[in-house]
């Protein structure tokens, strides 16, 4: 999507696992998103491997998250079937 149209969105906010952002876990850039909100929010997720369970509810509308590539910004979490969370 970021590649397709040439434009680049300017972030809302920007996670980095280093601090230089101002947020380092991207839940709390999420949690931090404002309630009636008009317009896209974009959070810019630095490189680094961001060990969290992001969830995004129905209530955040408008969300685009985009990072310096899949190698590079990485999000993992422990959730699985095997520790009683569903995969549906």
């Amino acid at each position: 999507m970021l590649k397709a149209d040439g434009t680049k969105f300017t972030p809302n906010v920007t996670v980095a696992k280093d601090g230089s952002g101002k947020f380092t876990m991207i839940s709390a850039a999420l949690d931090a998103m404002p309630e009636k909100y008009s317009g896209r929010y974009v959070i810019y997720v630095k490189e680094g491997v961001y060990d969290e369970s992001v969830m995004v509810t129905k209530k955040m509308v408008n969300v685009t998250m985009y990072g310096d590539g899949s190698q590079k910004s990485i999000i993992t979490g422990s959730k699985n079937y095997v520790d009683g969370t569903p995969t549906f």
